[in-house]
């Protein structure tokens, strides 16, 4: 069975959580990874899962890099010495983006969340917002 290019794998367990959907999108946004290295940013890319140290993919969803199909491809065939082309190992990758994108997540995130508790009767934001006398 295949899967749309550029389509988010799941861990089999069920459909990812908005945050997943969102933090990969994000990185599919930003482009592959390695071209905004080597001074090409905006690159499309699709999502690359990291391989833990026994080949099978890292089910952690958040634990993904964005790759163009050169890279992509590239990876795979030179797992083992990716590091010495590009100058950075795939999972210190995987974590400089996590590092990069997450916190603008959480942003978003706690600003939605914000949003929602002060619209709420009886929150402290409604109370002085609205004149609790």
């Amino acid at each position: 069975m295949g899967r749309k290019h550029g389509a988010a794998f799941s861990d089999g367990g069920g459909s990812m959580t908005k945050d997943e959907h969102q933090y990969q999108a994000r990185l599919r946004d930003y482009g592959c990874a390695i071209c905004a290295r080597i001074g090409m940013p905006g690159t499309p890319a699709s999502i690359h899962h990291v391989r833990k140290h026994g080949g099978r993919r890292d089910l952690h969803e958040m634990n993904v890099i964005p790759l163009c199909p050169h890279h992509h491809t590239e990876l795979h065939a030179n797992r083992r010495n990716y590091g010495d082309l590009y100058g950075i190992e795939e999972q210190a990758l995987a974590d400089e983006m996590r590092t990069r994108f997450m916190p603008v997540l959480r942003e978003s995130t706690e600003s939605r969340l914000h949003g929602r508790l002060s619209a709420m009767p009886g929150s402290l934001d409604c109370q002085t917002a609205g004149g609790a006398a």
